[in-house]
């Protein structure tokens, strides 16, 4: 006599994945009025000393996020 043999399968949808996290970029929108503001800011903290471009780079930087 011949044995029945079940087999049970999984399909794909039935096996739970590991969600998969994305990297979290926030991309800033700055006004140059915050960047002025935060490059006088700057400029004050300094003791009114440095350029003003050096300054302006330095806000940007900073508000935004990048290095």
């Amino acid at each position: 006599m011949a044995t029945k043999t079940t087999t049970k399968t999984v399909t794909k949808s039935a096996v739970a994945k590991k969600p998969v996290s994305k990297p979290k970029t926030k991309k800033t929108q700055v006004t140059d009025e915050e960047i002025q503001a935060r490059a006088y800011e700057i400029y004050v903290e300094s003791g009114y000393q440095g350029s003003d471009l050096e300054n302006w780079i330095k806000a940007e930087k900073e508000l935004t996020g990048r290095k």
